[in-house]
């Protein structure tokens, strides 16, 4: 590389008379869509906030990853939620709920029909988020039940 140096007003200048610069292909990084998780972040039990934790709680999947009691879910994508394993009794409905930090309880889901399975498909939101979920049970020769609720966050 050939140049010439000038002192203009006490900044130096370089005029470059021949350069050859070399350009690298950036490296490829394959991205889900559904799926928008740094590759470095790992399962962080500070951002679980559940107000009724306990062992009977919904199962989510897919997951991040967790502890069963709070789980890391992707953002923007289809997880999921059945009731909780040790339900005594068959019931007739189930609610499932969504609780973010801060916000009113919002319905997710019903299932009216036990008999193939109880579940729902929830959309987790696109954004980073933080919440509980839970179920409220229905049968005919019970009142509701409610079961703890699972703590999940996404982002």
């Amino acid at each position: 590389m050939k140049g010439k140096s000038t002192i203009v007003g006490g900044l130096l200048l370089l005029a470059l008379t021949a350069c050859t610069l070399t350009a690298v292909a950036p490296a490829t990084v394959a991205i889900n869509p559904t799926q928008s998780v740094p590759a470095e972040a790992v399962f962080d039990p500070t951002r679980c906030v559940s107000d009724n934790p306990g062992p009977n709680v919904v199962g989510v999947s897919p997951v991040i990853d967790g502890d069963g009691r709070c789980y890391r879910l992707p953002t923007g994508t289809e997880i999921t939620v059945s009731q909780p394993p040790d339900i005594p009794f068959m019931p007739v409905m189930v609610e499932f709920y969504y609780l973010g930090v801060g916000l009113e309880p919002d319905v997710i889901g019903v299932d009216h029909d036990a008999t193939d399975g109880i579940s729902i498909v929830w959309q987790t939101p696109p954004f980073p988020f933080q919440g509980q979920l839970y179920v409220i049970i229905y049968s005919d020769d019970k009142g509701p039940v409610d079961v703890n609720t699972l703590a999940v966050y996404g982002e």
